[in-house]
């Protein structure tokens, strides 16, 4: 039976009669100062639900009764008495005054020794090593930063540990023979090692390096904003705090690095504030950045200035909002037909700003998409417009109009799109702003030309201004009563019957040119049948059909160019770890999977895995090279020496070796899979299990 049903008053009421200071509320109750130990923090967690309470800092915890009775110095049955008689009277009693808070630790015990920047990068790199990315702070890197997966494991995000694991964490960097004393965040608790992680410095962990990459300290990315007492109650609070200990015995402070990413050799170097949003920047535009916590650290720059001058560098640019965009630099990259792809790359800023207006225009727009696109919109993916196709072939829908269009984003008319803009967006600043994006030009080796059409891509906004504008020929299909999947460009529109197909390739050439202004490539549009396995290729899938049904399939070009990737990777000729280079393939067959998982290719990863499995047992026997290491390292994997001589000292290839049996034997599956060998067929079944269940 809980509290509220034997008492007439809750702790809720005891707060109250406390007047408790609330520094912030939760689902089940507050935070608030201890009037205990007297800390100010807010860390004294009072549950309206369960009418208890802890405090974070000193441990004490208890009921109700328990609260008002230390407060006061009295017994429960007073506390219980005097609560009745305060509620029952309407008795508001004089704030007690809190007990004066502890003195800081360094005014009590000395402080730890900054340690070397070695012992500082290995220490925190094994803490990070013991931490988790939470999916919650994933996503907000992925959809609010602009990172992908790879870059965001690249970066080493950790998200902070509860409280109550940091004692725990500190004994196993110990026992894992790390250095923990004079590393920024351990400090000795009754005379047990601990990290600095609590409740309010809940958020995740940003790694600082050095010029020479390695970790000089972390900053918290709050969830919550902390806000002092002074400040006012329209003020956010700080997003970002140090890891730091300085406060604590024996603890040390962060000493506010510099952070640098990037090529420490680059002729030119921007500079910024903030450690995330410089590696956010270096990401997403391939420059060299290095940042600093604020505008009160940048004395710390002078050295890394004296250090790049030393390494070449040449331009030293302060990043800073400005007004009109600067033009794109224009990338190149090469498409799987052998021609080109122009991708236009924004500054960091216009990158920002065009995020921005981005995300506000997204949920105007998104009602008025058709649902027959899928590109560059949430909830919505690749593999979801490969199954409606099979879905419209199912339902007898067997040939297909594949809709190439020439340039398609370098080819927009500004005119048109800005006419269908101004339908929904009434401000004009915002569509003056969205024009200026469009007309800011091009650079390309030095010179910077104007744009009188098109959106470049690579730019945040491109893709949504993209969805815009085929709009309309997706409304228009839809009055029709036409059959149509189309991501983004890449437009299928599907038919009964190879006339009607044929009718409705012409239907479209003249509106999309027409009414579009837009250029269809007549050498890539083509009727073609659904099954046909050579001409159909939709996202790089294909679909087939035997007795069991209609089923898809990664095109054969998608297969070839992906164990084309495998077999690059596994080089047996590039002198990598062998460890290294199956992280390297893991993390390109993970991601590979995580889109071809809706093919049915069940075998043909069998048949790979086989494969890449002789590979690696190449690549590892091309690494022993010398044949007394050889027959050294197959004793030691349980080869009699006799056997292991032989083989040792064997002429066959390096293939043939590798697919012998005394190879299977000495580096077994077992083995490989505990030196980092990636299941793919596995995790390939699990992924299909996860995703088409029904």
């Amino acid at each position: 039976m809980g509290q509220t049903q034997d008492f007439p008053f809750d702790i809720e009421d005891v707060t109250e009669l406390l007047h408790l200071r609330i520094r912030r509320r939760c689902a089940d109750g507050v935070y608030t100062d201890c009037p205990i130990c007297g800390d100010n923090r807010g860390k004294m967690k009072v549950n309206y639900a369960m009418n208890v309470w802890r405090c974070n800092y000193c441990g004490e915890s208890g009921g109700m009764l328990k609260l008002y009775a230390k407060v006061h110095g009295i017994s429960n049955s007073e506390a219980y008495q005097e609560i009745c008689e305060a509620i029952q009277n309407g008795i508001c009693f004089p704030a007690v005054p809190p007990p004066q808070p502890k003195k800081k630790a360094s005014q009590e015990i000395s402080q730890a020794i900054r340690a070397e920047n070695p012992v500082i990068h290995q220490t925190l790199t094994g803490l990070l090593g013991l931490l988790k990315l939470s999916e919650q702070h994933r996503e907000h890197l992925r959809t609010v930063r602009g990172l992908t997966d790879e870059q965001i494991d690249t970066l080493g995000y950790k998200s902070t540990p509860p409280f109550y694991m940091c004692m725990k964490l500190a004994d196993q960097l110990i026992a894992q023979g790390y250095t923990v004393e004079g590393v920024p965040g351990f400090y000795k608790k009754n005379g047990r090692w601990t990290v600095n992680f609590s409740t309010i410095t809940a958020g995740f962990l940003v790694p600082v390096r050095g010029i020479d990459g390695m970790i000089r300290g972390c900053q918290i990315r709050l969830d919550v904003p902390l806000k002092n007492d002074n400040d006012p109650p329209e003020k956010e609070g700080a997003k970002y705090i140090w890891l730091s200990s300085a406060s604590k015995p024996m603890g040390t402070s962060s000493g506010s690095p510099v952070h640098f990413v990037g090529n420490p050799f680059a002729r030119v170097v921007y500079v910024t504030e903030g450690f995330l949003k410089a590696d956010v920047s270096h990401y997403l535009s391939g420059r060299t950045f290095a940042a600093t916590a604020g505008a009160n650290n940048t004395e710390s720059l002078k050295l890394l200035f004296s250090l790049l001058a030393a390494n070449g560098t040449q331009l030293i640019i302060e990043t800073e909002d400005i007004d009109n965009p600067s033009p794109v630099r224009r990338k190149e990259i090469p498409k799987p037909d052998g021609g080109v792809r122009k991708l236009g790359i924004p500054t960091v800023v216009d990158r920002i700003i065009q995020q921005a207006i981005a995300q506000q225009l997204q949920p105007i727009y998104e009602p008025l998409f058709s649902d027959v696109s899928y590109g560059y919109r949430p909830k919505r993916s690749g593999q979801q417009a490969v199954r409606q196709v099979k879905n419209y072939a199912e339902q007898g829908y067997i040939y297909a109009v594949e809709v190439d269009l020439s340039k398609y984003f370098d080819t927009l008319n500004h005119e048109l799109l800005m006419e269908l803009l101004r339908k929904q967006i009434h401000d004009k600043r915002v569509t003056g702003l969205i024009k200026k994006y469009l007309k800011a030009g091009v650079m390309e080796n030095g010179v910077t030309t104007k744009t009188k059409e098109g959106s470049p891509q690579g730019g945040p906004l491109s893709p949504l201004l993209a969805n815009i504008y085929l709009n309309e020929f997706d409304q228009e299909m839809a009055r029709r009563g036409v059959k149509m999947v189309r991501y983004a460009d890449d437009i299928v529109v599907v038919t009964k019957s190879k006339r009607a197909a044929e009718h409705m390739l012409e239907s479209c050439r003249k509106f999309l040119e027409g009414k579009l202004k837009l250029t269809m490539n007549l050498q890539k549009s083509k009727v073609v049948s659904l099954f046909s396995i050579r001409n159909f290729k939709f996202l790089g899938c294909c679909l087939g059909k035997n007795g069991r049904g209609i089923y898809i399939r990664v095109h054969r070009n998608s297969l070839r160019k992906a164990k084309q990737k495998l077999r690059e990777l596994t080089n047996r000729s590039q002198g990598r770890n062998v460890r290294m280079v199956m992280a390297k393939v893991k993390e390109f067959i993970r991601g590979w999977i995580g889109y071809f998982y809706i093919a049915d290719m069940k075998r043909i990863l069998q048949s790979w895995d086989k494969w890449l499995r002789r590979r690696i047992r190449m690549y590892i026997w091309k690494q022993w090279k010398k044949p007394k290491t050889r027959v050294l390292n197959l004793k030691k994997l349980g080869i009699p020496e006799w056997q292991a001589y032989q083989w040792g000292n064997t002429r066959l290839g390096y293939w043939r070796v590798a697919g012998s049996a005394i190879l299977s034997r000495s580096i077994t599956n077992e083995k490989l899979a505990l030196a980092g060998y990636y299941d793919f067929p596995a995790q390939y079944e699990q992924i299909r299990k996860l995703h088409l269940c029904d």
